[in-house]
């Protein structure tokens, strides 16, 4: 879906930029209002463009070094519906493809560690300490249901490909999330000790004791036949 991205920005830069944009493949609508902004105090560029050009817009405004100061912003949305018969094939055929901006923003909401997102992943370390002291796998996958531990490990890996500091967040955010996960099983695994259910040894439900616990806290590496079969191959000359 085409993309609506709006430009606030010191009058001085518009003059210079609108020309630039005209020139962009992918613009289907443009509209400048002067003086429209209060804060930051400005023009307003008002650009429709194709999901495919929208990212070819956004550097072109970094190049400008829109958005990096106080001075000038950028807001993208996607309107629910967008009819130009002059650019209607170019709508029909755009990507849905998300702007790296507009994805940092969604894992952001997600990802950020506040007190009722840790709340949720110390009540998930509860339920994997219960499930692996009585072990109950259902109770486990409920916990790691509950946990919203991955969008702080994306950000990471896409701060990191995208080469942007919020990989700095990420790390933070992973930190703080499982040291609640941690907080939570232990606390629960001192309730399950006071009650006679110890979680080493656990006790046996629709599983053996202590298999879950055996599972989550052991390596274990397996080669398939072939690869066993071609690696013996290979070392009995040179080992």
């Amino acid at each position: 879906m085409p993309r609506k991205v709006e430009i606030t920005l010191p009058s001085h830069q518009t003059d210079e930029l609108i020309p630039e944009i005209k020139q962009l493949k992918g613009m289907i609508g443009l509209r400048l209002q002067r003086n429209a902004s209060i804060h930051p105090p400005g023009d307003v560029i008002t650009v429709e463009i194709t999901n495919r050009a929208v990212n070819r817009l956004l550097r072109l405004l970094e190049q400008h070094g829109v958005g990096r100061g106080s001075s000038s912003s950028i807001t993208t949305s996607e309107p629910f519906s967008l009819i130009s018969a002059s650019a209607a094939e170019d709508i029909e055929q755009d990507t849905n493809d998300v702007p790296w901006e507009e994805m940092k923003t969604l894992i952001a909401n997600d990802a950020n560690m506040n007190v009722n997102v840790m709340i949720a992943m110390f009540i998930a370390g509860v339920f994997a300490a219960i499930g692996i002291a009585t072990n109950a796998l259902h109770i486990v996958m409920g916990g790691m249901i509950i946990a919203p531990g991955f969008e702080p490990i994306v950000q990471i890996s896409l701060g990191a490909v995208a080469r942007n500091q919020v990989w700095r967040s990420g790390l933070i955010n992973t930190a703080k999330g499982y040291a609640a996960v941690i907080a939570g099983a232990a606390i629960a695994g001192l309730v399950l000790q006071a009650l006679g259910i110890p979680l080493l040894e656990g006790k046996s439900s629709y599983l053996p004791a202590g298999v879950l616990f055996s599972y989550w806290t052991n390596i274990t590496v397996k080669l398939n036949y072939r690869f066993r079969a071609g690696w013996y191959r290979w070392c009995a000359p040179h080992c």
